[in-house]
């Protein structure tokens, strides 16, 4: 599959990820063994990371929303509530996720890191992609505990250095030095 055809599969799901910015995922992703993202909401970037990546995606999420999102379209979760959530991002993904390529852990990011690391079952994340909760202190805390799950020379990375999520922007300042900026919002860093 073409990175053209990836992008069009992953645009067609609803989300916030400009073409420019799932382009850079899908060129990092070529390769990985395994990857680990932290906030899936309805797949596209999930999507776009499947079907670019030779190995399986660990995709997780509570699907409740984030309390830190001005969107109208981030309450749908609150009013359809977070199992409906899941089924849209299962709906979105179900080739992926009856392959094997995806697997969704539906936990916030804290208290899916002990699923996680059972998951994982010792082995090495050469990717992890954080796009969860956009407030400073869990950003920090996101990637302090993910990037644990990472093997040497794996590539740490994010979405949302943008003057909107100023959490964002303080998290990655402080805590990845020598970071480079991607495609637009994306954040990255060879560990």
């Amino acid at each position: 599959m073409t990175p053209h055809e990836i992008l069009s599969q992953a645009s067609a799901i609803q989300g916030w990820m400009e073409p420019e910015e799932l382009l850079w995922l899908i060129d990092a992703a070529k390769g990985k063994k395994l990857i680990v993202e932290v906030g899936s909401w309805k797949g596209r970037s999930t999507k776009a990371l499947a079907l670019s990546c030779a190995g399986a995606v660990y995709a997780v999420d509570h699907w409740e929303g984030s309390e830190d999102e001005r969107f109208a379209s981030q309450n749908e979760a609150v009013r359809i509530g977070a199992d409906l959530m899941l089924d849209i991002f299962k709906k979105n993904l179900a080739p992926e996720i009856a392959s094997g390529k995806v697997i969704p852990i539906q936990a916030d990011s804290e208290e899916a890191m002990p699923l996680v690391e059972k998951a994982l079952a010792g082995r090495k994340a050469d990717m992890v992609f954080l796009d969860g909760d956009h407030r400073y202190e869990p950003t920090k805390r996101d990637i302090e505990n993910y990037r644990k799950f990472l093997e040497p020379g794996g590539l740490l990375c994010g979405h949302d250095y943008w003057h909107d999520h100023p959490g964002v922007v303080q998290a990655v300042n402080e805590t990845v030095p020598g970071f480079k900026q991607g495609a637009r919002a994306i954040w990255y860093k060879v560990e």
